[in-house]
C-alpha cells in the first residue's frame, strides 16, 4: 500500500456503501439482485483460519448480525445474517486444525453471544 491509498477495508466499505447507495436507487432490480446477497463467500484458507473465523464470528455479533456456525466432518461455516444479506466464511478441517488430519475439532460459540 502507497501512502496516498486508503487501506483496504475503507475501499471496501466505501465500495459497499455506494452498493448500497445502488440497490436503493434501484429498487426495481431488487428481485434481480436478491440471489447475489443471500451468501457472499469469503474462503478462509490460511494457516491461521480458526482464528479468522472466530474474528469474524466476533465481529458479526458484535455488528448485531445473527450468526450461526456450522461444523462437518470436513469443515466449519459461519454465516452471519444481515436481514437479507448473509456473509459466509469457511475453512477447511485440515486448515482448522493446522496439521493434516481427519478430523479437528469444532468452533464453538458461547450460548449468550447471539449465534445458533
Amino acid at each position: 500500500m502507497t501512502t496516498t491509498e486508503k487501506p483496504l477495508h475503507i475501499r471496501q466499505a466505501e465500495g459497499l456503501r455506494a452498493l448500497a447507495d445502488f440497490v436503493e436507487q434501484n429498487p426495481g432490480l431488487s428481485d434481480h439482485l436478491g440471489y447475489a446477497f443471500t451468501m457472499l463467500a469469503p474462503v478462509s484458507t490460511r494457516v491461521d483460519a480458526r482464528t479468522i473465523l472466530k474474528m469474524f464470528h466476533d465481529a458479526a455479533v458484535g455488528a448485531g448480525a445473527v450468526v450461526s456456525i456450522r461444523n462437518e466432518p470436513d469443515k466449519c461455516h459461519v454465516t452471519a445474517d444481515f436481514d437479507v444479506v448473509s456473509v459466509r466464511s469457511y475453512a477447511s478441517a485440515e486448515a482448522m486444525a493446522d496439521v493434516p488430519v481427519t478430523a479437528y475439532t469444532p468452533l464453538l460459540a458461547s450460548t449468550t453471544d447471539g449465534a445458533k
